[in-house]
């Protein structure tokens, strides 16, 4: 029978690994302990002597033999807790163990942690409770902001890297409204957020960047970085209903169409119908306009509320004739779900979180403080993006119905006899009908992750 033989060690060693193990905080003693032991261990043979051992093979440094001069504290911060290292501090010259580097306070998975804690809207004055609830003995605001300086280069290399090797048919264009100082005064400041949609269906975001405000001269700026980064013109542009960045397009991407969110129109159009009652029966109307593939469809429904209650809310119906044009743009694109591009709804879960975080700040001290948080954020989000499943490609080959909860017994009779349904797949909670098998995979796998 094979045994493991454990190794061999002194009993120093071993009293002083037993009284780790025997402490209220074994993890983080035991840490300690080896670490200084590890310390003591590599000085050792840096100077070639032990601790009170005469010999000859000392080691030199300028033709004199280096010994020993005492010990200096440093306080390590970890996410075991806060650890003391003995660290040997020779005659002449110095030590730094090797593992650790000059001015390190931090292990380096802690500063992560305090990175991303901060990306998730934990404050500054809140980082110093989160890190003593893991055992260290505190974080000073200083300290945080030092820390999270680190990843400056970072930050500017995402928010400015190259994007010639992938195209993006569709971009999204969203701004929320921050407070910083600037000048010493503060003020409004407009983050815009670009994000792209592939071909793969994949979404990234392109660009944020920080404008005083969303006119012309800002999206010029924006579309003009975006292109000399390496930005293809896309097929097609969705925002809000900015003036600016129309006329901006119109400069920049000439070739690109414009997508109005519908969701920022109907809002628009409510705001100026006065009940409570109407604006709920108004708002379930407006919804039946984009609910066609055809734009002659959805001006004939949008013509009859037109028409229904021009006299009750002239100005709510004005504002939805002046703009459901540039909401039908979605419909000359059959290859894209028209869910995911009549809206810009992709960037207001962004903007949500940009609203959260920035809450418990109040006042960015900067607009590159400012610039910093919400890229970190994005960083973290677009990864999530990359390792998720978004959507479902659509094909003039495959379609997709939600029918309800069906028996299978129930499933046959309604689709036996239907001849142009290749293949029917039942779930639990809904069934899928497939037109082409060789997107039913896919789909199958689609629904295993919801």
């Amino acid at each position: 029978m094979n045994t493991t033989r454990l190794p061999q060690l002194s009993p120093e060693v071993f009293d002083v690994l037993k009284r780790s193990m025997d402490s209220n905080e074994p993890i983080k003693d035991l840490m300690e302990t080896t670490l200084n032991l590890l310390i003591e261990a590599e000085f050792d043979a840096k100077i070639g002597a032990k601790r009170y051992e005469h010999t000859t093979s000392r080691a030199t440094s300028e033709g004199q033999k280096i010994y020993r001069c005492g010990y200096r504290h440093r306080r390590f911060d970890t996410t075991a807790g806060t650890l003391t290292l003995r660290i040997p501090h020779p005659k002449k010259g110095g030590y730094i163990p090797s593992f650790l580097k000059r001015y390190q306070r931090y292990e380096e998975a802690l500063k992560q942690t305090i990175i991303d804690a901060y990306a998730s809207g934990v404050s500054m004055g809140r980082m110093n409770d989160l890190v003593k609830s893991m055992g260290i003995k505190g974080i000073s605001k200083g300290q945080v902001s030092a820390i999270i300086g680190e990843v400056n280069d970072t930050v500017e290399e995402f928010r400015h890297r190259r994007l010639n090797n992938l195209d993006y048919p569709v971009i999204f264009v969203d701004a929320v409204f921050e407070k910083a100082f600037v000048e010493g005064h503060s003020t409004h400041i407009g983050i815009i957020v670009v994000s792209g949609l592939r071909a793969s269906y994949e979404r990234e975001v392109l660009a944020i960047e920080a404008y005083p405000d969303e006119s012309k001269e800002s999206y010029l700026k924006l579309f003009k970085s975006l292109k000399a980064r390496g930005l293809r013109c896309p097929k097609l542009i969705v925002s809000d209903g900015a003036a600016g960045l129309f006329f901006a397009k119109a400069e920049v991407f000439p070739k690109a169409k414009w997508q109005r969110c519908k969701v920022h129109l109907v809002r628009k159009v409510l705001s100026k119908v006065t009940t409570k009652a109407d604006r709920k029966k108004i708002g379930n109307e407006l919804k039946e306009i984009w609910h066609t593939k055809h734009k002659s469809k959805a001006c004939k429904r949008a013509t009859r509320i037109f028409n229904k209650y021009l006299k009750t809310y002239p100005k709510a119906m004005a504002a939805l004739k002046w703009g459901l044009e540039d909401t039908l743009t979605f419909m000359d694109f059959p290859e894209y779900s028209p869910k995911k591009i009549s809206t810009s709804n992709v960037l207001e879960r962004l903007n949500k979180e940009f609203r959260r975080r920035s809450k418990s700040i109040g006042v960015f001290p900067n607009v590159e403080a400012c610039l910093r948080l919400f890229t970190l954020f994005v960083m973290h989000y677009t990864d999530k993006w990359h390792t998720s499943v978004n959507t479902i490609e659509v094909s003039p080959y495959a379609a997709i119905f939600y029918v309800g909860t069906l028996h299978r017994t129930t499933l046959h009779k309604k689709y036996a006899a239907t001849p142009s349904f290749s293949h029917v797949y039942s779930f639990e909670t809904c069934v899928i009908v497939i037109y082409d098998l060789t997107f039913a995979p896919r789909i199958c796998q689609y629904l295993a992750l919801m």
